[in-house]
């Protein structure tokens, strides 16, 4: 998928604009879709130690001795995107979060927004989409007693 919304991107621009301007235009497009990619949430594992967001760049690990609360939450508005990406592949980074009571910053690692799961640490706050939440609470919930 990655490489037909690349390949369209390219042709698009070389099409539309033409010459060295649609190269170099095009050639930022495709490093742009691909950083992106690169970025963008894959999945999620657990460990002994770590709730672990995988990525093909970077992982991003939390202790679960850093977890002070796991729940699934549904409905979840976020208002504005602080820094983050939003589009083709996922959401993540930093969003303003409004769901009920609780507002504020949050990450988001994500694939839906449809139901997600809401992990509060001591310092962040971080909304996650497996593909079964109820399943993963759980997972998480049995390594943090």
């Amino acid at each position: 998928m990655v490489i037909l919304i690349m390949s369209w991107v390219v042709f698009e621009t070389l099409f539309i604009i033409g010459g060295l301007t649609g190269y170099l235009l095009s050639s930022m497009a495709v490093c742009v879709i691909f950083l992106t990619y690169l970025f963008s949430p894959r999945g999620y594992s657990l460990d002994h130690k770590y709730l672990t967001i995988n990525r093909l760049v970077g992982g991003i690990s939390i202790p679960y001795g850093q977890i002070l609360a796991v729940e699934i939450v549904e409905n979840v508005k976020f208002s504005l995107r602080v820094f983050g990406v939003g589009w083709v592949f996922s959401w993540y980074g930093s969003f303003f979060a409004e769901n009920g009571s609780n507002l504020g910053v949050a990450k988001v690692y994500a694939t839906s927004f449809r139901r997600m799961v809401r992990i509060e640490t001591g310092k962040k706050t971080y909304y996650l989409s497996p593909a079964d939440p109820e399943g993963f609470v759980a997972a998480v919930k049995e390594r943090l007693d």
